[in-house]
């Protein structure tokens, strides 16, 4: 198992299936909040709809019970009791009272809401009433400033009707009789939805604009019981949202919470936020289920992985880390797997024929190097350097030695100790410098060199060591060998498209055509093992065995006079770093 976990491609697999899991996982947990964001909506929704129900049928109540007792303040009966009651006799009293009570006892059967309702005389200080005593006197009464529905926050909701009516405030005494009801609380809430007390859907609660609780007894009953914090959480909404007339809490529990403008209260209708989070507690355990489902599902795809994947890619690959011959595979599987390893042991034997082939190839580059090297390093041009120190060293010219010395040690240091593959552009250019300044220091102003500016992005391209300066050389030795005054080479070095150009033109006296058509064919020559190699020879052949094909050496005559050689590296911006 140990060997197996070290395989990167079982991490591979395991890595798949255990992000499929978490996958599986998270998708279960958004479907969860998904719905329950869903469900909630929906609660809020039917909570606003019984919430504008409940505040429509109240006031419809209350509409209706103004207009009753409207219409029986304007009774003449009423009137008639007002006027001559101390003139009526005991007899009369009675009747008068009698009628008048069931008058009032009626509209209190129409209106539940009603607990009692009275009609109360200023001048002879009684007070009719629906119930027993129905007539009772009385010291004084508040008019509440002539408003009709005045709200006590210790009782409930008083609703008083005035004869005679449109009569300006402010003097006292001025109204002959009223006719007033009185509307608890408790009966108000029972009344917008009986059943929220028995049950556990929910509970209304009645506040004033200043955030008072109006509802009393909220915690006795079967029903929801809302906590002392969620009370305040309303409270507080209420005392910022003068301006609002509907609005929701989801904070703690969810309410939705409506203002009745005709009776100058806030009903508040409050709904439990567990009979949403238990009902969706099925999704907590199928998230659960999920969870060890995938977690089995990982064990058993791991050990099955296991056995059919992983250990017979564990043959193959320990058969490949054999150092010795004995690597071939010895299975008599006769699945797919038996299939590669036939198949591999047909590799490795194709593979040791092979062995010797890629030794010779390897041999014959070498051997190419070698005479690359042997090319480069001239004894006429060892000779010459040192010739030169010597004939500085004669007319102790110190410092341009020293600087020539520089040069030389550098050139030769660069061509015997570079074994890199690849170097970038910037060190080739850099020991072609050494090589011009040698070659300026031999000629003096016989020769003028030009180089154009090289782009940054060129100087980082890696290429082939050694492939630059024997072109060059080749412009110093054969180009310019007959130029004793008023030579010139141009070097340019750029990107073609994709293609890394080198191009090195002379004003020598040029080639004859036919020895133009000679060298070329010898440049393109794939015999490398020829005695007599010519320096561009070598490099033609060193870049299509690196570049292929379409890179390599192309020489020929300028119109204007001397020899133009370019050198192509197809694709060459591809190595770059």
């Amino acid at each position: 198992m140990k060997k197996m976990l070290n395989m990167k491609s079982f991490k591979k697999m395991i890595l798949l299936i255990l992000l499929i899991c978490v996958c599986f996982y998270l998708l279960g947990l958004f479907s969860n909040q998904y719905s329950k964001k869903v469900v909630t909506e929906k609660i809020m929704e039917q909570m606003d709809v019984k919430a504008e129900v409940w505040k429509d049928d109240l006031e419809q109540q209350i509409d209706s019970l103004l207009l009753a007792q409207s219409n029986l303040s304007q009774d003449t009966k009423l009137s008639e009791i007002n006027l001559t009651w101390e003139y009526m006799t005991q007899y009369e009293q009675y009747r008068s009272t009698v009628e008048l009570s069931e008058r009032l006892r009626e509209i209190k059967v129409l209106h539940s809401l009603v607990e009692s309702i009275k009609v109360y005389f200023e001048n002879t200080k009684i007070s009719i009433s629906s119930g027993y005593p129905m007539k009772d006197y009385f010291e004084k009464i508040d008019f509440f400033e002539y408003n009709q529905i005045k709200i006590d926050r210790d009782r409930g909701i008083y609703i008083t009707t005035y004869f005679p009516v449109g009569m300006p405030k402010g003097k006292e005494n001025h109204t002959a009789y009223c006719v007033r009801s009185y509307l608890p609380f408790a009966d108000i809430c029972n009344f917008l939805n009986p059943d929220l007390y028995r049950t556990k859907d929910g509970l209304v609660l009645l506040y004033d604009t200043k955030g008072n609780l109006l509802s009393p007894n909220i915690s006795g009953g079967k029903g929801f019981k809302p906590d002392k914090e969620m009370l305040t959480l309303v409270s507080e909404k209420i005392k910022v949202s003068e301006n609002d007339e509907q609005f929701r809490l989801k904070e703690k529990d969810y309410g939705s919470c409506i203002y009745m403008d005709d009776i100058g209260i806030w009903m508040v209708y409050l709904y439990p936020r567990d009979n949403v989070t238990q009902p969706l507690g099925f999704f907590n355990f199928l998230n659960l289920g999920l969870t060890v489902l995938a977690v089995i599902l990982f064990v058993l795809y791991a050990s099955y992985t296991n056995h059919i994947i992983a250990k017979p890619l564990g043959k193959i690959i320990r058969a490949m880390e054999q150092q010795k011959d004995s690597y071939m595979i010895v299975d008599k599987q006769k699945d797919e797997f038996g299939k590669i390893y036939d198949r591999y042991n047909h590799m490795i034997d194709d593979m040791k024929k092979l062995m010797s082939d890629k030794i010779e190839a390897q041999y014959q580059s070498k051997m190419a190097e070698f005479r690359q090297l042997q090319y480069q390093i001239q004894p006429h041009f060892l000779y010459n350097s040192i010739f030169m120190i010597y004939r500085m060293a004669k007319y102790d010219e110190n410092e341009e030695i020293a600087e020539y010395t520089k040069h030389l040690g550098q050139y030769y240091q660069y061509i015997t100790k570079n074994t890199d593959s690849f170097v970038k552009m910037e060190q080739e250019m850099g020991h072609l410098k050494n090589y011009l300044y040698i070659q300026e220091t031999r000629f003096g102003n016989r020769i003028r060199i030009e180089v154009d500016e090289i782009n940054d992005h060129v100087k980082n391209l890696y290429i082939a060591p050694m492939l630059i300066q024997p072109i060059v050389e080749n412009a110093y030795e054969h180009g310019l060998k007959d130029i004793a005054a008023d030579g010139w080479i141009h070097i340019q070095v750029m990107l073609e498209g994709e293609d890394f150009i080198f191009r090195v033109e002379d004003n020598g006296i040029g080639i004859p055509d036919r020895e133009l058509k000679r060298i070329q064919a010898q440049i393109y020559s794939t015999d490398i093992g020829l005695i007599e190699v010519h320096g561009l020879t070598n490099i033609q052949a060193r870049v299509s065995s690196i570049y292929g094909k379409d890179s390599g050496i192309e020489i020929d005559n300028r119109p204007e006079g001397g020899v133009q050689i370019t050198l192509r590296l197809a694709g060459v911006n591809l190595k770059n770093v």
